[in-house]
């Protein structure tokens, strides 16, 4: 029972079995059904009901170019979970990834996530993506889209390029300079010193 404008509604004495049923919406029926699917009313039996429901995505806050990203996602049914896989789009192109679940296969409720290597990953770019799970019937759930952003890692240049004394050594004091467009402040230290708030190219004075 899916896509119905009124649902099912039974005044028989005896309860219609209507268990084990796609309503239209992985949460269940709607009308005395605690979900957004197809109306349920009078003596039915709805519970258990097929479909997979997806929430709780999430995602790290700040990515940079160099990280591995591990999207998560919570997946539940009252029935069962089959395949569970995440969706993602890097310079324009879909490509599907199998989740890896986090909880005993037999669960009705687990934790899924995927992890994204740093070598897929390139600077100033945005990262699109999604979950799909299906109930073991064939029925599969797509929960929206989320995206971030991956920040530009930081560039050191150092002026000179190279060492202009022997076996490496510098004679001229170097000056170095640090850019990246997608930071609003970037700070450095020497060693295991205090964090210096970077402004303007500088030499060894703080070291």
């Amino acid at each position: 029972i899916s896509g119905n404008s009124f649902g099912l509604n039974s005044s028989a004495l005896n309860n219609i079995d209507a268990i084990l049923n796609n309503w239209g919406a992985c949460d269940g029926p709607s009308g005395i059904g605690p979900g957004i699917g197809d109306s349920v009313y009078g003596n039915v039996s709805y519970i258990p009901w097929l479909g997979a429901c997806i929430s709780n995505k999430t995602q790290p806050s700040c990515v940079l170019e160099t990280d591995n990203v591990t999207l998560y996602a919570n997946i539940s049914s009252s029935v069962c979970i089959g395949n569970v896989w995440f969706g993602v789009n890097i310079n324009g192109t879909w490509q599907n990834y199998t989740a890896t679940e986090t909880n005993f296969p037999e669960s009705l409720i687990g934790n899924y996530s995927y992890t994204i290597n740093e070598n897929l990953l390139t600077g100033n770019e945005t990262v699109y993506w999604t979950v799909y799970a299906d109930d073991c019937y064939n029925h599969t759930s797509q929960n929206g889209i989320k995206s971030f952003y991956v920040n530009r890692r930081t560039n050191l240049t150092v002026n000179p390029a190279n060492p202009d004394g022997l076996n490496n050594w510098y004679i001229t004091e170097p000056e170095f300079t640090l850019t990246n467009d997608d930071a609003t402040n970037i700070w450095y230290r020497w060693d295991s010193t205090e964090n210096l708030l970077y402004t303007i190219p500088f030499n060894l004075t703080d070291i």
